[in-house]
């Protein structure tokens, strides 16, 4: 069986999987796939919906455990300011 996590992925993501949304969830949904559920099961786990759950596997394949950092987000925030 393939692993989605290496073990520093992993263990990441365990130390984020009780924290609030977004990170919380997306990291037991992280951690749920790398344990062999669909994305189904990772979403009923996570309590993200199945979209949420697809969302944050590409964006996973995309930028790592980036996309358990809020980053983004802040982004978003300024940029929203300067219209």
């Amino acid at each position: 069986m393939t692993t989605l996590l290496t073990a520093a992925q992993k263990k990441a993501c365990q130390s984020h999987e009780h924290s609030p949304a977004p990170n919380g969830p997306r990291a037991k949904a992280l951690l749920a796939l790398n344990n062999g559920a669909t994305q189904q099961q990772a979403a009923a786990d996570s309590g993200l919906s199945i979209g949420q759950v697809r969302y944050c596997l590409r964006r996973f394949r995309l930028v790592g455990l980036d996309v358990l950092d809020r980053k983004s987000t802040r982004l978003n925030s300024s940029h929203n300011s300067d219209l």
